[in-house]
């Protein structure tokens, strides 16, 4: 009877083409991880600046609809004109403030009865300045002013001199006509 010898181990290139396996699906599952790190960072960030925009909007409209009058933009109410500015006088006869930014800035809601500027938007977005941002009012005959906002808000980097990657980069318009319900402006 012959005996075989049997080998142990492996054969280098039994080795190699495990190895070369393993590194593929290695870097398969690493491309999958910082794939969905990269979508999740992109939701939270599209998130965050549509929830400033939405809050920034929320507050304006409320305000104009509900206004007592409307100073500074009035006299050009004709819908032909873009405006970076608009006053109104408030049901508590304060006047409230809205102006676009002259340069990428933060929207700010100023009004004399509160101290100081009052932040609508958070400082890790930028409103665009006007053209980008405006209002327009328009009246026809005795019918109610319509006051058209329109902005866009983009996300600023985290610092000064850091530049975002393309996962972070983000801009929303936000558009919307707002019926101001005192009639005799």
């Amino acid at each position: 009877m012959v005996k075989l010898k049997l080998k142990n181990g492996f054969t280098l290139i039994e080795l190699l083409v495990v190895t070369g396996l393993v590194l593929v699906i290695i870097a398969v599952v690493v491309q999958l991880f910082f794939s969905a790190l990269r979508g999740a960072a992109k939701t939270a960030i599209t998130n965050e600046t549509r929830q400033t925009g939405d809050y920034a909007m929320s507050v304006m409209e409320r305000m104009i609809r509900n206004a007592q009058t409307i100073e500074n933009i009035t006299t050009y109410c004709d819908g032909t004109t873009q405006h970076d500015k608009i006053d109104i006088v408030n049901q508590d006869s304060q006047t409230t403030t809205f102006q676009c930014p002259l340069y990428f800035s933060t929207v700010y809601i100023a009004s004399n009865s509160a101290t100081g500027n009052s932040q609508l938007t958070s400082s890790k977005v930028a409103v665009e300045p006007h053209p980008d941002c405006n209002f327009i009012c328009t009246k026809t005959g005795s019918g109610p002013a319509v006051v058209s906002i329109d902005f866009t808000i983009h996300q600023l980097p985290p610092a000064a001199g850091v530049t975002l990657r393309p996962e972070e980069k983000n801009s929303i318009d936000f558009q919307t006509s707002v019926v101001v319900r005192n009639t005799g402006l």
